[in-house]
């Protein structure tokens, strides 16, 4: 927790702004400390832990107020997959029984892509890579991106079209080294971009797009 302290403290000294810090915990139960005292404040964030949540109850929960007509609970369906502990032999098959409801409510209208696909970016860990490309191949997020790198060479935007491609590898493979930036941004052909967009969607590692990225380069 300690981790968040510096940037809250140097907002509200900065900013004098009234903030209340969510952090949330996946994976192991959180027995840490819930207070820091520090010489600049007090610092004491909302700490929701998800390890103790039932995913399927949820989910089924869920299913039956869109039923009945009440989707206000939707956003929530993106955190499922944290859900539970990690060792839970049924983890898996509610993320597939998750992304498939999501992907009926996209096909009917109800909700958008880029919530399911977000949903599927939380599970990137969890599930595994064939799996994952299967769903992003249903829900053809590959037609997406190819549409916002053709708009954004369309209207001469093209440094927008890198940075959709940065956003999306900081969601797949995490952390995006300067080097991989540096390369994305000399890019200026937009059936590279559209290549590269659906490398990063598969990628899992920073090495497997640096080979993507060699390859379509060279």
């Amino acid at each position: 927790m300690a981790n968040f302290v510096p940037n809250a403290l140097y907002i509200v000294e900065k900013y004098g702004a009234k903030l209340k810090d969510i952090i949330l915990c996946s994976g192991n139960e959180y027995k840490g400390p819930t207070e820091i005292q520090t010489q600049s404040g007090n610092y004491k964030p909302d700490i929701i832990d998800l390890t103790n949540r039932d995913g399927k109850q949820r989910l089924e929960e869920i299913k039956h107020a869109v039923d009945e007509g009440d989707t206000s609970s939707l956003l929530e369906l993106i955190f499922i997959p944290l859900y539970g502990k990690p060792n839970d032999p049924l983890r898996s098959d509610i993320i597939v029984e998750l992304f498939e409801f999501e992907i009926k409510l996209v096909n009917q209208g109800i909700l958008s892509k880029r919530m399911a696909a977000a949903t599927m970016i939380m599970a990137n860990k969890i599930l595994s890579k064939d799996l994952l490309s299967k769903y992003w191949e249903e829900l053809q997020m590959y037609d997406a991106f190819e549409i916002a790198v053709e708009k954004g060479i369309e209207k001469g935007r093209t440094d927008q079209s890198r940075k959709l491609l940065i956003d999306l590898l900081s969601e797949t493979i995490g952390f995006v080294p300067p080097s991989i930036m540096d390369s994305v941004n000399k890019i200026s052909r937009s059936d590279v971009l559209d290549g590269l967009f659906k490398q990063a969607i598969k990628c899992r590692s920073v090495d497997q797009f640096q080979k993507s990225l060699q390859i379509a380069t060279a």
